[in-house]
């Protein structure tokens, strides 16, 4: 451990550069862990691969192109949510045999807008799935606290319409009666994210990114058998490469 922790020491000491934008064209690898949302579900981890050439992307299972004017950046966007959802026999408990919540299947569109360090993105999106619409507002900003390290905090809350609310995080009224609970329809929701990043650059081309991401949702934009608690915790770690 000693050693390891004198080579991540000397690394650092020798990264005397600065992030440069020029480096647009990048690729990272990496892991993504999540507690579930729901009742009886366990910890899921998912492999990450980003991909960013000149406007194009893919994060994770998301795939946009990005028009650029001035400091203005309008992008169309697909995605598949493995965030979202569950298959049969996932859940343990009085939840294990609740119907499929197939993952949300969304095509949507973001407009940002760049003000020196400070980012604003609004976007909307529909989920195919749920037959939901829903629209998000996020701010996030970035930091340099050392010449190779930089801070990277985003704020972002999302409306959620009445069909996506209910269809993952509501029981049928067929599995409530099953189960022995009162149906009840929910309304739309609100959720509130909060992500704390971080980026160490070991070069110019070769940095490390983690953050830490909190979600947070009122006890009515949920059904509290279904749904854990409105608190969702999530990590993130990848490598990446800048060419």
């Amino acid at each position: 451990m000693k050693k390891i922790i004198a080579i991540f020491t000397s690394l650092i000491l020798m990264s005397n550069f600065t992030y440069s934008d020029e480096l647009d064209n990048k690729v990272g690898l990496g892991l993504y862990r999540m507690e579930s949302r729901y009742v009886g579900g366990d910890y899921k981890n998912f492999p990450l691969i980003n991909i960013n050439y000149e406007n194009f992307y893919m994060q994770g299972l998301e795939f946009g192109y990005e028009f650029k004017v001035s400091n203005f950046t309008l992008t169309p966007f697909i995605k598949k949510d493995s965030t979202e959802g569950f298959e049969k026999g996932d859940l343990e408990g009085f939840n294990s045999n609740l119907n499929d919540r197939n993952n949300p299947k969304i095509v949507g569109g973001k407009v940002g807008v760049d003000i020196d360090n400070l980012n604003l993105e609004l976007s909307a999106f529909r989920d195919f799935t749920s037959d939901g619409n829903n629209v998000s507002a996020k701010v996030s900003y970035t930091k340099e606290i050392f010449r190779f390290l930089y801070f990277l905090p985003s704020f972002t809350t999302t409306y959620r319409d009445k069909n996506y609310t209910n269809y993952y995080f509501n029981y049928t009224e067929a599995e409530a009666t099953n189960l022995g609970f009162e149906y009840y329809k929910l309304d739309s929701s609100l959720k509130h994210e909060l992500s704390l990043g971080f980026a160490m650059f070991f070069s110019e081309q070769v940095a490390i990114y983690s953050s830490y991401n909190l979600e947070l949702s009122k006890s009515d934009s949920y059904n509290e058998h279904l749904v854990e608690d409105g608190v969702n915790e999530s990590l993130v770690l990848m490598g990446l490469y800048r060419f």
